[in-house]
């Protein structure tokens, strides 16, 4: 899989790398509603991720919405590479 997920007390932090796309959507989606439970801190690294597709997209839109919802927070380090400009662009940023 193209990401890890680490986790401590009330942060946690999701690190992407390569591409992500429709092929890793179901496990993918599976961290992030194991992300999404917590209460607290998610840092997504995608800083190393050379490509996101729409699916992986809307989960990580989908953890932060739900995360702000129970009053947590989901916090993007994006970079310079095509995953942070591709942000960039659709204002997530």
């Amino acid at each position: 899989m193209p990401w890890t997920v680490e986790v401590e007390d009330h942060r946690a932090r999701l690190a992407l790398t390569e591409i992500v796309d429709i092929f890793e959507a179901a496990p993918l989606h599976a961290s992030v509603l194991e992300l999404a439970r917590r209460k607290g801190e998610v840092a997504v690294d995608l800083s190393a991720c050379s490509g996101l597709d729409s699916s992986a997209l809307q989960l990580l839109l989908a953890l932060r919405v739900a995360l702000e919802a129970c009053g947590g927070r989901c916090v993007f380090h994006a970079g310079d590479g095509s995953a942070g400009r591709l942000l960039a662009r659709l204002g997530v940023l």
